[in-house]
C-alpha cells in the first residue's frame, strides 16, 4: 500500500461544548470513555462538510461537536480515505475539547474593591441578569 501526504484545508466553523459546572479534584488521571463520530454531506465542488461528535461518560460527562469543512483535491480521493481523514479530524477535535476543558475550568480570580462595592457583588450582579 501506497502511503502519499497530502494536505487537505480543513476549516472549523461552529464549536460546542456542554460540561459539568466543576472539574473533578484531586485526580491525576482521569479515564473517559468516549462516543463519536464523524459525518458528512457534501458542499459546493470539492468541499466537503462534517460533524464530529464527541460524549463522554463517566466522572466528567462533556459533550462537544465541532463542524468544519475539507477541501478535497477530488471526492473520489476521500472515499479511499475517508477513514484516515476521519480519524485525523477526531484526533484534532479531541484536542480541542481538552484545551477548552482546560481553559473553561474553575480559576480564581481576585478582585479589588471601588469606591466601597465589592466588584464581586457587581459581579454577581451582571451574572444573574445575564442568567
Amino acid at each position: 500500500m501506497e502511503n502519499i501526504n497530502t494536505n487537505l484545508g480543513v476549516c472549523v466553523t461552529k464549536v460546542k461544548m456542554l460540561r459539568p459546572k466543576s472539574n473533578p479534584k484531586n485526580k491525576k488521571d482521569l479515564g473517559l470513555d468516549v462516543d463519536w463520530g464523524v459525518d458528512y454531506r457534501e458542499g459546493d465542488g470539492n468541499v466537503l462538510e462534517y460533524l464530529c461528535t464527541l460524549k463522554t461518560f463517566g466522572e466528567f460527562p462533556v459533550e462537544f461537536a465541532v463542524q468544519g469543512s475539507v477541501e478535497l483535491k477530488s471526492k473520489e480521493n476521500f472515499e479511499k480515505n475517508s477513514g484516515s481523514l476521519s480519524r485525523l479530524i477526531l484526533d484534532k477535535s479531541m484536542n480541542m475539547m481538552v484545551n477548552m476543558i482546560n481553559i473553561t475550568r474553575d480559576t480564581p480570580l481576585n478582585f479589588e474593591t471601588f469606591s466601597g462595592n465589592s466588584v464581586d457583588d457587581d459581579l454577581k450582579i451582571v451574572l444573574k441578569e445575564m442568567i
